[in-house]
């Protein structure tokens, strides 16, 4: 074991959604669009960030192909982040397979919606429920808001059972290691 380049690593490249594509931002500050992103899947982690003064959750899709590891970032709340994990718990095995997010544009009532659509192998996947919690109206002082805490607590429950499948399948990958060496050891 060693160390290695920052340049054997590959790159992590940060990317959103917007306006029904793959959005990336570039060193430059420039913008560039894409149809789609693929790779294996490696999981999804949240992050917080600051939105004008306000705490923001993120969900960070992890996606690698070669040495980049593509970072799908999408706020928590938002319907993209749900549909593609709902998408995503129906997957029994990530082992060997390459995941596609396509986001595209859907027009509802003359108004604009950005949609997911989610392949394992080039097959659509579908949702792993239809079924979800409400999302009832409560009146906190005397402003009404949804409360949204039992879908984004049952949300979080399938990104808990997607990335234990992940790290169940990665840790297969690997030799067993030390616990087997330890076992081998005389007392």
């Amino acid at each position: 074991m060693g160390l290695i380049a920052n340049s054997d690593l590959g790159h992590r490249i940060f990317l959103s959604v917007t306006g029904g594509k793959i959005r990336r931002r570039t060193k430059d500050g420039n913008e560039e669009f894409y149809k789609s992103v693929e790779g294996k899947f490696k999981g999804i982690s949240m992050r917080e960030s600051e939105y004008n003064g306000a705490p923001v959750n993120f969900y960070d899709f992890h996606l690698v192909d070669g040495n980049d590891e593509f970072v799908l970032s999408i706020n928590r709340a938002s319907s993209v982040a749900r549909s593609i994990v709902l998408n995503l718990a129906s997957v029994k095995s990530f082992a060997g397979t390459t995941i596609r997010i396509s986001p595209w544009l859907k027009e509802n009532n003359g108004k604009q919606f950005t949609n997911i659509s989610v392949y394992q192998n080039n097959e659509k996947l579908g949702w792993v429920t239809n079924e979800l919690p409400e999302v009832p109206t409560v009146t906190v002082g005397s402003v009404v808001v949804k409360d949204d805490s039992k879908l984004i607590s049952f949300v979080q429950q399938l990104v808990d059972g997607i990335n234990l499948v992940v790290n169940r399948e990665l840790a297969s990958d690997e030799p067993d290691g030390l616990s087997s060496e330890l076992e081998d050891m005389p007392e």
